[in-house]
């Protein structure tokens, strides 16, 4: 399958989802007290995250590596960038200048995993 293959994709997906909820936690109180990000965002950003990787490894877990399970995971990162793209705009203009750069590099990260799993997950690709 090459350098994309979809299984190794997926595992890269749900590991990078967990792993980005997992510093949400770890950082939480330095993210609030010294960069002033706001509470609620981060709890949002933590659930997404975890609840993104649960269904990216519940799909591993049951093999379901079929092009509508994984369309679906291509159109929610797609989303979940747009998000967190327009939201940083949304605090930039609003002075929330660390909160900003946190929430555009997690876009920028997800828009990097939705190109590659665009490669990856093409129909008839992994079938």
């Amino acid at each position: 399958m090459g350098p994309f293959d979809s299984k190794k994709m997926l595992i890269a997906d749900f590991s990078f989802a967990f792993l980005g909820g997992i510093i949400y936690l770890l950082l939480f109180n330095f993210l609030i007290e010294k960069l002033f990000v706001p509470q609620g965002l981060i709890l949002f950003q933590t659930g997404a995250n975890f609840v993104y990787g649960i269904y990216g490894l519940t799909i591993f877990l049951k093999n379901k590596t079929t092009y509508p399970f994984l369309r679906f995971l291509i159109v929610m990162n797609s989303l979940y960038a747009a998000f967190c793209a327009l939201t940083a705009v949304k605090l930039f203009v609003d002075g929330y200048f660390a909160a900003s750069l946190i929430l555009f590099l997690e876009a920028l990260i997800i828009a990097g995993l939705v190109f590659c799993e665009r490669k990856t997950w093409r129909p008839g690709h992994n079938e």
